[in-house]
């Protein structure tokens, strides 16, 4: 849900909330290398100005005053941190050396075609992906004790492609070890299809999820309703598109044909009309939730033709 524009307004609101000014003698000792020098900007200097990460930033709030306790030199940096987690950026993976962090981006960019800001991204992580990064490895977690080859299949993909598309690197991680697990677990051919099934299923709830995120992303910076029913809307939608791949692998396939030869003859085809009948079901259940949306946005037009819904 997080890993759209949608999320990134979830991500606004919070830091406009949580990551309130600077009030106190600690958060300007942390900060001092940015606020004296800019060193790194609003969205690196977390990653590159050393008193970030834990070590550092404790570093820097015993320097605030020679006077103070220890409590408080902990509740200081423990408070600074906190709202900084809540920022966009978000706190440090590890912290790196200016020089040397812009030497390597710039050789991944230029080498692999890997953008800077999914580097920086990938390398701090705010309030939003360490919940879903951490969801994701509990359901790691949970799968592997069941040794539930279908559920890790599940999480392999779903984590995976929105960690990777997220530059959420705990996600991504959670991805990995699910495939490995699925891969080790898996030991018989009805294992291997349940997870092609259940896999095939999060990949399109996924996208979907993402992919009405991303259109609802306007809507959702309106304002804390309009988010959260686009964050409601996203997850419903993709749900439904991960219940209904589900449901269709499960039922067996009819053959327009009176015999099997002739299905097998031609799988190229059968497949073509699969696939083109699922995706027509999509757009009619999308088709269906965004009328009803909008009948409900406007209850006095509720007799109107479906066109002039639409175009209202």
């Amino acid at each position: 849900m997080t890993a759209s524009d949608t999320g990134g307004a979830l991500d606004s609101l919070l830091a406009s909330v949580i990551n309130t000014p600077n009030t106190n003698i600690y958060d300007k000792a942390i900060d001092s290398v940015y606020l004296s020098a800019g060193t790194g900007g609003s969205q690196l200097h977390h990653l590159v100005d050393g008193q970030h990460d834990l070590l550092g930033a404790f570093s820097a709030a015993q320097a605030a005053s020679p006077t103070d306790s220890l409590s408080s030199e902990i509740f200081g940096t423990a408070h600074h941190l906190t709202k900084d987690l809540f920022s966009k950026m978000g706190l440090p993976v590890v912290s790196l050396e200016p020089d040397a962090y812009r030497r390597s981006a710039d050789w991944i960019q230029e080498n692999l075609g890997i953008s800077k800001h999914w580097q920086n991204d990938l390398l701090q992580i705010n309030a939003t992906e360490l919940l879903g990064g951490g969801l994701s490895a509990a359901a790691v977690v949970l799968g592997a004790k069941r040794k539930d080859v279908g559920a890790l299949a599940e999480t392999a993909v779903s984590s995976g492609l929105a960690g990777a598309l997220a530059a959420n690197p705990i996600a991504m991680c959670a991805g990995s070890v699910a495939l490995a697990l699925a891969c080790r677990h898996c030991t018989d051919p009805a294992q291997r299809q349940e997870a092609i099934q259940r896999a095939s299923a999060a990949g399109a709830g996924t996208v979907t999820t993402m992919a009405v995120g991303k259109l609802l992303g306007g809507v959702a910076a309106a304002g804390t309703l309009p988010l959260i029913g686009s964050l409601a809307l996203s997850l419903t939608a993709g749900l439904l598109v991960r219940n209904w791949v589900l449901r269709r692998g499960q039922q067996p396939v009819v053959a327009d044909a009176p015999d099997a030869t002739a299905v097998q003859a031609a799988p190229a085809q059968l497949w073509q009309r699969q696939v083109t009948f699922q995706a027509l079901q999509i757009r009619d259940h999308l088709d269906a939730a965004a009328l009803e949306v909008l009948r409900k946005a406007f209850p006095a037009e509720r007799a109107a033709h479906e066109f002039q819904l639409f175009a209202r």
